[in-house]
């Protein structure tokens, strides 16, 4: 029997009440998911009444050497298939842990447009991918050279299921190295079944 997907969630100043509700989200959909936060309150609310592998760790815009080395080793003893990050200062320390333990990642992007410091992120590493919330920030981030092989649309417009569904696909598709999905893909796949 396979394995399960491993997914290391690496949530700098991400909202706690969001970041369960995506947590919950993939785990509905049979991903395991590990959670590196920055704080020990943000990690007891994450923990609290599961049995998800929670760490924690210096999380900045300048991430620390000993974190991104947490974040690497742990990653690689524990078999994490992806690191999914949540804001421009995890994306930074998801794209040099990856490297170093040869994982890939995806960042979720915030806003319509795509900050500097997660498209310099996204340019270290052979492996990392773009989530973007909108066609705008799809639109912007191609129009900036980011690669439509490693940028996917996940709407925030779309259903909450077929949200799940498309972030659970696009985790696969970058633990298997392979192309995000095409914007038919996509579009298709955001249309509810008849």
């Amino acid at each position: 029997m396979n394995a399960p997907l491993h997914v290391l969630d690496v949530a700098a100043h991400a909202d706690t009440s969001a970041l369960l509700g995506r947590i919950d989200a993939l785990e509905r959909h049979g991903v395991r998911v590990s959670v590196l936060c920055a704080a020990a309150a943000q990690a007891e609310a994450v923990r609290q009444g599961t049995r998800r592998s929670v760490l924690i760790g210096a999380l900045d815009d300048d991430p620390w050497w000993t974190t991104i080395r947490l974040a690497a080793s742990w990653s690689q003893q524990e078999r994490v298939d992806v690191l999914r990050a949540h804001d421009s200062a995890s994306h930074v320390l998801a794209v040099l842990a990856g490297a170093l333990c040869e994982c890939a990642t995806v960042a979720l992007l915030g806003s319509a447009e795509v900050p500097m410091l997660d498209l310099e992120a996204h340019r270290m590493g052979d492996a990392a991918y773009l989530c973007a919330p909108c066609e705008a920030a799809l639109a912007h981030a191609r129009a900036i050279g980011v690669s439509p092989a490693r940028l996917q649309l996940v709407d925030r417009g779309w259903p909450a299921e077929v949200q799940d569904l498309a972030m659970v696909d696009l985790l696969r598709r970058a633990a298997r190295s392979e192309p995000a999905a095409s914007t038919r893909e996509r579009t298709t796949a955001a249309l509810p079944r008849a």
